[in-house]
């Protein structure tokens, strides 16, 4: 009576075995399709390549140069924002603009917890640019831990106002010329409100890094330390995603060394956080589908 349990067992652990491997065949198992497979996407937009170089362009149900909203990937770009203005000598990590510094605001550790207060900037449907919103009550002291939240972005786009005299997008496309192909919505602003091509982005995220984005990041729990605006891993790969779950759209960007890699989403994981982890591997696995 055992024997043919076991058998039934090992016959049902072997069709699972057959049914994964053709799937690895069929897609490769680091392959963006058999990503997108697994976690409920149904297009994707990527550009990816060296640094510098016109990417490699590839389109999964969609055109290779569709215009897809990059969410939270704005925050890369407000951080260069302030970070050039460092440079310039207008403005200083250590100044203080809404009772933190702009290092902590860069940082995701100026006080807001939208985890446990919810998000004053991506939860509304409509209303003024995020810029112009209140400050709100803090739920924790500048620089005493990271909690992941949109107000410090917004607040950053308030700064450059006022350091440099123009408007925050007036601001960023003086400073980075490829914005000037992107679009930009001041409801989400700074903190998320770019959109455009996987291509524009590529060229901007192709842009030599400063010294200060990785110099000091900041631990955050299950995840790589958070630097100046991007995600810092140990082997000094950066990365940032972004999502709204209401709105449809799933983005990421990966920089190793010189290599990068824009892919914007249609859809959102019913698990962001899990396909974040996988994503990373997948999109640095293109390398190898650079031509000679």
């Amino acid at each position: 009576m055992l024997r043919p349990r076991i058998l039934l067992l090992l016959v049902a652990i072997g069709a699972l075995l057959a049914l994964f491997s053709w799937q690895a065949n069929r897609y490769g198992d680091t392959s963006v399709e058999y990503f997108m497979q697994r976690h409920g996407l149904s297009a994707a937009s990527i550009a990816y390549g060296p640094a510098g170089a016109e990417p490699v362009r590839l389109a999964i149900g969609t055109h290779p140069d569709a215009i897809m909203p990059y969410y939270s990937l704005s925050k890369p770009l407000t951080a260069a924002s302030v970070l050039a203005q460092v440079a310039a000598g207008t403005m200083r990590l250590d100044d203080r603009f809404a009772g933190a510094s702009l290092r902590q605001l860069l940082q995701h550790t100026g006080g807001w917890d939208s985890a446990t207060a919810g998000d004053a900037v991506a939860e509304r449907e409509a209303g003024s640019p995020c810029i112009a919103l209140p400050v709100p009550p803090r739920q924790f002291a500048p620089g005493t831990r990271y909690a992941y939240s949109n107000t410090g972005y917004c607040l950053l786009g308030a700064a450059l106002e006022e350091a440099t005299g123009r408007s925050y997008a007036e601001a960023v496309r003086a400073g980075f010329p490829e914005a000037e192909a992107m679009g930009y919505d001041g409801l989400l602003g700074p903190a998320g409100g770019w959109s455009g091509t996987a291509a524009a982005y590529h060229r901007f995220a192709s842009r030599p890094i400063d010294p200060a984005t990785t110099g000091h990041p900041f631990p955050r729990p299950g995840d790589t330390p958070y630097g100046l605006g991007w995600g810092v891993g140990e082997d000094g790969t950066l990365a940032h995603f972004g999502w709204l779950t209401t709105r449809g759209h799933f983005t990421a960007v990966v920089r190793s060394q010189d290599f990068i890699v824009v892919a914007l989403f249609e859809g959102v994981p019913p698990d962001p956080e899990r396909a974040k982890r996988e994503l990373r591997g997948v999109l640095l696995g293109l390398r190898d589908r650079l031509p000679d």
